[in-house]
């Protein structure tokens, strides 16, 4: 697929996901960029390490229950304490497990290491993991969920999977 960008022509593959598009970008320059409204010319620019005060705000909720679970222990006793204390720990567990997890918007082609379709049994969630090394040479992991495209999904999986395949990305 080409599109007229200015006065540079861009060669992409453009596939359709859940709540986004993902552009194969072949010429310039190879890469991959995230857009919303599926338009390149409106993709934001994100710092890594900045683009999600998820984790912000789950480390703010861990420091709070923990707290709770402390000021709970002194002052009611330990069987109290023990539901913030297992949420302490839960809420402890996820910002682990997502740590290298990022919203980053464009990615150069040189540094992905490896894209995989994952088909996740909860919410019938499937799509790509897009693992990358960050300017900073820490391994990052990009999801991006594909449509669910009812009857014709496996086809559509397939075509998307042939897609970075063709492309050198798998």
């Amino acid at each position: 697929m080409t599109s007229q960008e200015g006065k540079s022509i861009i060669r992409q593959a453009v596939i359709k996901g859940k709540t986004e598009y993902c552009h194969l970008i072949l010429e310039p320059k190879p890469k991959i960029v995230f857009t919303i409204d599926g338009k390149i010319s409106s993709h934001q620019t994100t710092i890594l390490g900045k683009e999600n005060g998820f984790f912000s705000w789950m480390q703010f909720v861990v420091i709070i229950m923990f707290i709770l679970s402390l000021l709970t222990y002194y002052y009611v006793g330990l069987y109290y304490a023990l539901i913030p204390s297992i949420i302490t720990a839960y809420l402890l567990y996820v910002i682990y497990s997502s740590w290298d997890m990022t919203t980053v918007h464009v990615i150069d082609k040189q540094d992905v290491i490896e894209v995989n379709l994952v088909k996740r049994s909860y919410l019938s969630a499937t799509g790509f993991d897009i693992r990358f090394k960050d300017s900073k040479g820490n391994r990052k992991v990009r999801r991006f969920l594909l449509a669910n495209q009812g009857a014709g999904k496996e086809e559509f999986y397939e075509k998307a999977k042939e897609l970075f395949r063709n492309n050198g990305y798998m």
